[in-house]
């Protein structure tokens, strides 16, 4: 998934009058392999009115952030955590490179 789809896809921003929030979409599986369950979480705050550039730190800071997004050892994709099938893999290659079904 490319940088500017994960953005679009999984992190938010939200505008208070004291501040500029971000939120990240996070996927949990508890219900089973075909049910996600989806929740956007607060993780940050930048006090006052940031301009572009401190926005878009603070969003390239949440991207690298391991909670998260983690990268793919085998395609080297960056992906949100919840599409990870464990800590290395995710899920797209697991399906291809392990016969694992979602």
């Amino acid at each position: 998934m490319t940088e500017p789809k994960l953005i679009k896809d999984f992190i938010r921003t939200g505008k208070t009058s004291t501040s500029v929030e971000f939120y990240v979409r996070h996927i949990s599986w508890e219900q089973g392999p075909d049910k996600p369950r989806e929740i956007w979480y607060l993780v940050s705050r930048i006090e006052g009115s940031p301009d572009e550039n401190q926005i878009r730190k603070e969003t390239a800071r949440i991207l690298s952030d391991k909670r998260y997004f983690k990268r793919c050892k085998k395609c080297k994709g960056l992906n949100p955590v919840g599409l990870m099938h464990d800590a290395k893999t995710c899920q797209r290659c697991a399906q291809k490179n392990h016969e694992v079904s979602y």
